[in-house]
């Protein structure tokens, strides 16, 4: 994933250092380019969100190599980045929510350094897997589940919608279903070959649905 989020801005980089004229770039490539050129929030959601898009989409049939937590927690990782970007477009909490969502902000920066919101092991922990799936009945796993199950899920269908028009990404609208998260999504090069691999007894926690 990082290292396709690294390879399309650094070749929109290069075209922008090159001074020449290029046509039927991929989105992220013009979105970072638009990035160079303004940046602000927007700008900089719609570069990163649709060069990690590129990245999920690259990494689908890879994704099925993970355990069941792994690819949930994936999953969570996407909708949160739409929703930030949904705030500083304006859909979510007004001028408060673009300055909570600036990625230049503070805000930001809090949030992702919460181990309950972002995990700092891999592969996950049996702690990690409880705030994953909303099972840690504690200060931090209340204040995740308030933010993912009463502020983003109610609204997935429309929120991935959304994400796929400003990011000039139809292929995101594969990874919701009837309100709830999917990815990864089972093509034609998958069938037959999908398994999971999971140090941890799946039986001890619910499994994502």
């Amino acid at each position: 994933m990082n290292s396709r989020v690294l390879y399309l801005s650094t070749l929109a980089d290069l075209i922008q250092q090159s001074r020449q004229q290029f046509y039927n770039l991929l989105p992220p490539v013009s979105f970072w380019l638009e990035y160079m050129k303004a940046p602000n929030e927007v700008t900089w959601y719609q570069a990163n969100n649709s060069s990690i898009i590129s990245g999920y989409c690259v990494a689908n049939d890879l994704a099925f190599e993970e355990n069941i937590y792994e690819q949930y927690f994936m999953n969570i990782v996407l909708y949160r980045l739409f929703f930030a970007q949904s705030i500083v477009e304006g859909v979510s909490f007004g001028l408060l929510g673009r300055i909570l969502a600036n990625p230049r902000g503070g805000a930001v920066s809090i949030i992702t350094d919460i181990e309950s919101f972002y995990p700092k092991h891999y592969p996950l922990t049996k702690q990690d897997i409880k705030y994953v799936t909303h099972c840690a009945h504690n200060l931090p796993g209340i204040l995740e589940w308030l933010f993912d199950e009463i502020l983003i899920l109610p609204g997935l269908n429309k929120l991935y919608k959304e994400a796929a028009n400003w990011n000039l990404a139809p292929e995101v609208l594969q990874y919701v279903k009837n309100n709830k998260p999917v990815y990864p999504v089972i093509s034609s090069e998958t069938v037959g070959k999908v398994h999971f691999t999971n140090e941890l007894e799946v039986a001890e926690f619910p499994v994502p649905t």
